[in-house]
């Protein structure tokens, strides 16, 4: 199925998204928790999906594990 341009659009909004989160240190990866937090609060999952390009599971599993790390 081709992409939409909105849906090519949310892509690269999600990817720039990941990067800021895999290159951030705890402040930072807290800075883009809230603001996650802050835009998709009350969102289903399967509304995040269409909000993170079908990647929202990379993000929880990327939100977890770090959660698991920092706070054992």
């Amino acid at each position: 199925m081709p992409e939409s341009g909105d849906e090519h659009a949310n892509l690269g909004k999600v990817l720039s998204f990941l990067r800021e989160w895999d290159r951030g240190d705890k402040t930072a990866r807290t800075r883009v928790l809230v603001t996650f937090l802050s835009a998709n609060t009350g969102k289903t999952f399967h509304e995040l999906e269409i909000t993170l390009a079908q990647v929202a599971s990379l993000f929880l599993a990327r939100i977890t594990t770090w959660m698991r790390l920092t706070y054992p």
